[in-house]
């Protein structure tokens, strides 16, 4: 996706998606659309990878409620995709 959309059409992204935060029915999908909100923002700063990644942990809280197993899969998915992620980049060097 590297210079695929310019920092406008990111932001306007990124407000829409905000936007359904605020209107969303239920907490799942405010808390959906937060993961989207914060993954739009790494464009102008990473630091919101990690904030997206524990939006998505909310939202499989939210989801199965009391299955704690269900939960850690998802974290260590995650895990398995930043290692993937940072083995990619480290490669490229």
């Amino acid at each position: 996706m590297r210079n695929e959309f310019s920092p406008h059409e990111l932001r306007k992204a990124g407000f829409a998606a905000n936007l359904l935060s605020k209107n969303a029915q239920n907490q799942i999908a405010k808390y959906a659309a937060r993961v989207f909100v914060q993954a739009i923002s790494t464009a102008h700063m990473r630091g919101h990878a990690i904030v997206s990644a524990d939006y998505a942990i909310k939202v499989r809280n939210l989801q199965e409620a009391d299955k704690l197993e269900l939960v850690r899969q998802e974290r260590e998915k995650q895990i398995r995709l930043a290692e993937s992620f940072l083995a990619n980049v480290i490669d490229k060097r």
